[in-house]
């Protein structure tokens, strides 16, 4: 999803320590968005390692 300035803030303290930003690609292509939208350290993400990350318990998964 493309990040709302509202949510910016709460993005860039997550890649302040190391944190990984993504967005699902199925989002963007059924939005007005582009990956030229996205707040600066976000990238796009691929569905099958998105959802290998997910089922990593070593991994912490955050979604808003």
């Amino acid at each position: 999803m493309w990040v709302p300035l509202r949510w910016a803030p709460s993005t860039r303290i997550l890649l302040k320590p190391g944190g990984v930003a993504e967005v699902c690609a199925l989002h963007l292509p059924g939005s007005e968005r582009s990956t030229d939208d996205l707040v600066e350290g976000v990238e796009l993400a691929m569905p099958p390692e998105m959802a290998q990350q997910m089922l990593d318990p070593t991994i912490r998964t955050v979604t808003f």
